[in-house]
């Protein structure tokens, strides 16, 4: 199957490995586990037919280890900050490799941009290689950095793919040199705006990979705020 890389536990498909008590619904009967919880209650003494007898509490459910898809969204900086140093040069780079891997293990990638005061999906998530690699050749630099809009960008189309598919693993990968000055909204805060949208992440299991692409080190606030981020 596409876009299958990880190994997890699944109770629908998979190789089977172990059984289980029920938790809830049973879906997939462990024949072999209920038949030997069973067989433990038939004793001569109190069933001197042998006649196996499975009750309720005997029943035993199959845990499974599948591969799961990533689909995985790069939220790229392409404000003008990242024109400076070869930022966005490093950046391209970086998002070229994992789409080759990506593309290699049949995994589903997306592409989004931030700039001026908006972000746009550049690549809906999709597998086709060519038109991401044709996408990132024509990403320009320019603006300010509205980075929660990105992330916001981000976070919606994961959450859209796992709606889709609800046994993915969605990662998000931010590129950025984490100088953010643009907010969500004129009256919102750009620190309380990037904790809550990755407090949503994670409580929707998304799973997020920041990489700093700034190569000096500079001591003003903006540099404080992008370790602390990071």
């Amino acid at each position: 199957m596409s876009g299958r890389r990880i190994r997890t536990l699944s109770a629908i498909r998979g190789t089977y490995v172990r059984s289980r008590k029920p938790v809830d619904k049973i879906r997939d009967v462990a024949l072999d586990a209920t038949i030997r919880s069973a067989c433990i209650h038939c004793e001569p003494k109190t069933n001197p037919t042998c006649r196996l007898t499975i009750r309720k509490q005997d029943v035993r459910e199959k845990i499974r280890i599948g591969k799961v898809s990533t689909p995985t969204v790069f939220v790229v900086d392409a404000s003008g900050s990242m024109f400076t140093y070869e930022r966005m040069e490093s950046a391209k780079g970086a998002i070229f490799s994992m789409l080759i891997d990506s593309y290699q293990k049949r995994d589903k990638v997306g592409l989004v941009a931030f700039r001026e005061h908006k972000a746009e999906v550049i690549l809906p998530i999709c597998n086709s290689l060519d038109w991401g690699i044709k996408c990132l050749k024509a990403l320009g630099t320019g603006g300010p950095t509205p980075l929660s809009a990105g992330l916001q960008k981000g976070i919606e189309l994961l959450l859209i793919e796992k709606r889709r598919n609800r046994e993915s693993l969605p990662v998000l990968v931010l590129l950025s040199d984490g100088r953010a000055n643009v907010p969500l909204t004129a009256e919102g805060t750009i620190e309380k705006e990037l904790v809550n949208l990755t407090n949503q992440a994670w409580i929707n299991k998304l799973h997020m990979i920041f990489i700093d692409v700034e190569k000096t080190v500079q001591t003003n606030k903006n540099n404080r705020f992008t370790r602390r981020f990071s």
